[in-house]
């Protein structure tokens, strides 16, 4: 009697894979494989076209740095530190924030710079001693 070896159907192979990879379809690293090199791309070409009289190089860049943004977390750390530093560049970044969709909205504003606590005038506690 011949030994008979379970057939998969793609369909359950979909399932498996779809399962083992934690419920995400692919893996993240293969997406983030993917996605830097674009992002790269898309910011180099937009700084190459930014002096043309086509208005094609700033929205590049935004969308550069978006995926980028969503794909690294050392261009994410960078990101915080300039909108820390020039407050110019933070409004631009928060007015672009609603027009990215969902996922690089998100991103973009996971990058917004950590506000310090604003010192008040608020009477200390008595200590007790005089």
């Amino acid at each position: 009697m011949p030994a008979t070896v379970p057939s998969y159907s793609s369909g359950m192979m979909a399932e498996w894979m779809f399962a083992a990879s934690g419920g995400c379809l692919g893996p993240p690293m293969l997406y983030a494989l993917i996605l830097k090199p674009f992002g790269i791309l898309a910011v180099i070409v937009g700084a190459i076209t930014m002096p043309t009289p086509l208005p094609f190089g700033a929205p590049l860049i935004a969308l550069g740095l978006a995926i980028l943004v969503s794909t690294s977390s050392t261009v994410r750390g960078w990101m915080r530190t300039v909108r820390r530093r020039s407050e110019r560049f933070d409004a631009l970044v928060r007015r672009m924030e609603p027009h990215l969709g969902r996922r690089l909205g998100v991103m973009m504003r996971r990058t917004r710079p950590i506000s310090r606590a604003v010192a008040c005038d608020m009477p200390q506690a008595a200590s007790g001693i005089d």
